[in-house]
């Protein structure tokens, strides 16, 4: 895998398409109707997945709070990621750093949400859960055009496991 110096993979974008009827999914969390509606294209696929293009993205089953959502790969069900899409004026990104991101990927910051990668981990004890956020290399999603793109932010200050402890609802 390759990155360009601004972050973003170095890889061509790819012909993926929509689909143009609802795909049937068998998850780690049960099985998914992913409606065209429901569907995000990654041309250049999420570091260490380039070849994953196709991603349905939807909500997960209780006791999972709503603010985190399932992304799930439509080409090989066992890959699947749990997500946190929040907007961009609500990101823990600085604007400067945002802006570059939306520069570097085509995207455009007001049309835009921001999506964290997140670990949820049973306590080591048995009690409870731990949850990250991957704040360094964020997945800029268009939710009208359904594309986004994963950028890793040059900026070393952010994290990539953000504690999430006492999370409530805002990182």
């Amino acid at each position: 895998m390759m990155l360009n110096p601004d972050g973003a993979l170095a890889l061509p974008d790819r012909p993926t398409a929509l689909p143009s009827e609802t795909v049937i999914v068998e998850t780690r969390f049960g099985t998914y109707e992913f409606t065209p509606a429901q569907t995000v294209v990654m041309p250049h696929g999420l570091i260490g997945f380039a070849d994953q293009q196709l991603f349905g993205l939807a909500n997960l089953p209780a006791p999972v709070p709503e603010a985190f959502k399932l992304l799930q790969s439509l080409g090989e069900p066992p890959i699947s990621f749990v997500v946190m899409p929040i907007s961009s004026d609500e990101a823990p990104i600085e604007a400067a750093d945002l802006d570059q991101a939306c520069t570097a990927t085509g995207f455009v910051r007001d049309e835009i949400h921001v999506m964290f990668l997140c670990t949820i981990r049973p306590k080591d004890d048995g009690e409870g859960i731990d949850m990250w956020a991957n704040i360094r290399a964020p997945i800029l999603f268009d939710p009208e055009a359904r594309r986004a793109r994963q950028y890793v932010l040059p900026n070393d200050r952010y994290p990539l496991r953000q504690p999430l402890d006492n999370w409530n609802g805002a990182l």
